[in-house]
């Protein structure tokens, strides 16, 4: 066969509205009493209607800011920094309030902005020439976000003793996300954090930098104290802790199995105990993973645990049914998103063991939203598996909008996938299989994140062109989809075969193109096949021999038997010729190019013997 086939964003948005509430008012005229309007006793004067429209606006506008903030802490919170940040840069030409100037440089550094950071701070410096507080953090934000480590080091602990709990936790939470991306800075800021963090022996946020800097540092005892003050901290496992642990096994990823070595496990909250498993899992100590994930769903049912005791079941692997009984019990303690990760589970499960009709029954359980797309991927790789090409493509066809391309555990590059190979697959007419394929073509050639899928396309487009023999058109696509994956061994062997079948004159590009990818791929059995049928087609079969002799031990098509008959009835081995052609031929009786060799060499074989005849 010749083709084969972590942001750092403000902490509470409840309490942003109410500190920015406060802040803002501050900025009514300090002359004026606070109004409260009566119905009984409206103003009379003119002076004090004058005074209650001016009341009035103030109120409204920050009442607008505090909502445009609260708009931008939401972008902020869902990755639009950018927008989050333009949207604060706007309130503090507004109000120039010492905290939206500094929320402003927090997402500035955040981003990386660093000449919109340097804005905003000659901007309050020439607000307030007198640094009080607010200022002081902002140089030191500017001093993080330009890499001036004395100066961070050197004023680290006065910004944190003058700033109040929220803007302590912003600044360890800063320094943390800095000195995660840049650990000579942790170096440098270490002691300083150490002492700085001791004014918050309970804050998560201090715990937090305290432990990934020991950790960059390599003060490992220190570190796993850190960690086990923050595991009696942070009972919960905040999003916060959660990505710092993450970048702790990145960065260092024997400290947290050494930190549960180190510690007593059975004191720990529940979600720490289960992030032991987790550790566990990922040092790829299944056995005691699943030992404790046991002992853990012993005292309570949890649908996530019977989840990782079903994954962690097939990794040790247990039977199948074990697998099956945990996912039926998170499908029965879960809520709806849970039952259908749990289903999506058991029918990939399934379908590896090609037990279809168990697959399709929990296929058909799984109801939640976020699951959707995953349903439709599995139905379509069902009806693949059990070769029902037209239902595949069917399905596939179904696909929904572009937002909805996205599951929890499959997106839109395995449904393309699947279609492509159930179009391969499928027997269809050759005018229905190029319609299908250009409609592909059509869909991806526009958008460049689909470029792989383009190629894939284009190869599968100009294996039916080639069938057809309508040479033009398959090198068209060939050449075209090396453009797309140059030196690709598949697609110069594809290219190279198809110029070789055109016609003699094309033989010797085609020659060097398959040699490349003979180069890549030496292994291979379809190239194999051409280069051996490149030097037949030369006049050497006995070089041709060896090549064509290894493709049909590998890969015994029809295809590739058809080229080493030839090759044996040239060199006048005419009973291995024909051995090898009824060989193939019982087993592939209505294949064209092993029809063709037949007759063009006279050969028939008997429906009852083995015996041939030639004319």
């Amino acid at each position: 066969m010749p083709y084969t086939t972590t942001r750092v964003c403000r902490p509470l948005a409840a309490a942003l509205l109410l500190a920015l509430a406060g802040s803002l008012h501050a900025y009514a005229p300090h002359t004026e009493k606070i109004f409260r309007p009566s119905i009984k006793n409206p103003p009379a004067s003119e002076s004090e209607r004058a005074a209650d429209n001016l009341r009035r606006r103030t109120v409204l506008e920050n009442t607008q800011h505090i909502f445009a903030l609260l708009g931008a802490e939401i972008a902020a919170a869902r990755g639009q920094s950018q927008l989050a940040l333009n949207t604060y840069l706007a309130v503090l030409q507004k109000t120039k309030d010492p905290e939206v100037a500094e929320r402003a440089m927090e997402l500035a550094v955040g981003i990386r902005a660093y000449d919109t950071a340097e804005h905003i701070y000659a901007q309050w410096r020439k607000l307030e020439p007198k640094p009080g507080p607010a200022q002081r953090r902002i140089a030191w934000t500017r001093a993080l976000a330009f890499g001036d480590h004395d100066q961070v080091a050197r004023d680290l602990e006065n910004v944190v003793k003058e700033a109040n709990e929220e803007q302590a936790q912003r600044i360890f939470l800063l320094l943390a996300q800095v000195g995660t991306e840049n650990h000579a800075l942790a170096a440098k800021v270490l002691k300083p954090l150490h002492r700085a963090a001791q004014r918050h022996p309970d804050m998560t946020e201090a715990l937090i930098a305290s432990a990934l800097f020991d950790s960059i540092a390599g003060n490992t005892k220190q570190a796993v104290r850190d960690l086990q003050k923050l595991a009696d901290n942070d009972t919960q496992l905040t999003p916060a802790t959660r990505l710092a642990l993450g970048l702790i096994v990145r960065d260092n990823p024997k400290l947290l199995p050494e930190f549960f070595k180190q510690t007593d496990t059975a004191k720990l909250s529940p979600i720490w105990q289960e992030l032991e498993v987790e550790s566990l899992i990922q040092d790829k100590q299944y056995d005691q993973a699943y030992e404790r994930l046991q002992k853990l769903l012993a005292n309570k049912n949890d649908a996530d645990l019977y989840i990782q005791a079903a994954v962690l079941s097939y990794q040790h692997q247990k039977d199948l049914q074990t697998t099956l009984n945990h996912l039926e019990k998170a499908h029965q303690h879960g809520t709806q998103l849970q039952k259908s990760r749990a289903a999506v589970l058991a029918a990939i499960r399934l379908l590896a063991d090609r037990r279809f009709d168990e697959a399709e029954k929990w296929i058909a359980r799984i109801h939640a939203p976020e699951t959707a797309f995953d349903k439709l991927v599995l139905q379509v790789s069902l009806a693949a598996e059990q070769h029902q090409w037209q239902q595949a493509l069917q399905l596939a066809g179904k696909r929904g909008k572009p937002d909805s391309r996205q599951g929890r555990f499959f997106n839109e590059d395995d449904l393309i996938e699947l279609e492509l190979f159930a179009l391969t697959e499928h027997h269809a007419p050759p005018k229905q299989k190029l319609a299908q394929l250009n409609r592909l073509i059509n869909r991806f050639a526009p958008q460049p994140q689909h470029r792989s899928h383009l190629a894939a396309t284009l190869y599968q487009r100009g294996i039916v062109y080639a069938e057809q023999n309508r040479y033009r058109e398959a090198v068209a696509d060939f050449r075209h989809y090396l453009r797309l994956k140059p030196e690709d061994a598949q697609g110069l062997n594809a290219l190279g075969y198809t110029l070789l079948e055109a016609g003699n004159s094309h033989i010797e590009e085609a020659f060097e193109l398959i040699k490349q990818a003979y180069r890549q791929q030496p292994e291979s059995p379809e190239i194999n096949d051409s280069i051996g049928w490149v030097y037949f087609k030369k006049g050497d079969p006995k070089t041709a021999l060896p090549y064509l002799q290894y493709a049909y031990e590998k890969a015994p098509s029809a295809e590739v038997a058809a080229h080493l008959g030839e090759v044996y009835w040239a060199m006048g081995e005419h009973a291995k010729a024909r051995d090898v052609w009824h060989e193939s031929w019982q087993q592939n009786r209505n294949n064209r190019l092993l029809r063709q060799t037949l007759n063009k060499y006279g050969v028939r074989f008997s429906n009852t013997s083995s015996q041939s005849t030639s004319h």
